[in-house]
């Protein structure tokens, strides 16, 4: 599992940034390379003490958050799609968040997130967080098993 280690600092930068994203884009359809699709809810910055700004980034899977491989997979095809605007923003890291929040729902009402820290390393490739392949390694793995 890519956050075994980083569960922690995971909480503590969703934390924050739960209380700092302001959702800057429209919620909007994102179309995923494989044909699927997911709900982009927004993005803003994350937070973490004593580090540089990051960026969060809330999808929809509109699927089950219990299959974080399949989760996973769809992280990394959102990060395809939202590459370039990713990168002209220069964030320390990215928190891509799946979430099963609907922001049509109305009231109180109960939400789960599984979050995936990717952060640039010194080379200036992206990787998960503590991961030795990068961002572009596994989307080719992807490619390799059949993904687009």
């Amino acid at each position: 599992m890519i956050l075994r280690g980083a569960v922690n600092t995971l909480l503590v930068v969703l934390a924050t940034a739960s209380a700092a994203v302001g959702h800057c884009e429209a919620q909007r359809v994102l179309h995923l390379s494989d044909g699927d699709s997911v709900l982009f809810l927004g993005s803003g910055q994350a937070n973490v003490p004593n580090k540089p700004p990051g960026l969060l980034i809330d999808f929809n899977p509109l699927s089950s958050l219990r299959d974080t491989a399949a989760l996973e997979v769809k992280a990394l095809m959102v990060w395809q799609v939202l590459r370039d605007s990713i990168s002209s923003a220069s964030p320390a890291f990215v928190v891509l968040r799946a979430t099963d929040r609907n922001p049509q729902q109305q009231g109180i009402r109960e939400g789960h997130s599984f979050g995936f820290v990717v952060e640039r390393r010194p080379d200036g490739d992206w990787y998960f967080y503590r991961d030795s392949l990068t961002i572009d390694q596994r989307i080719a793995a992807l490619r390799s098993r059949g993904h687009t």
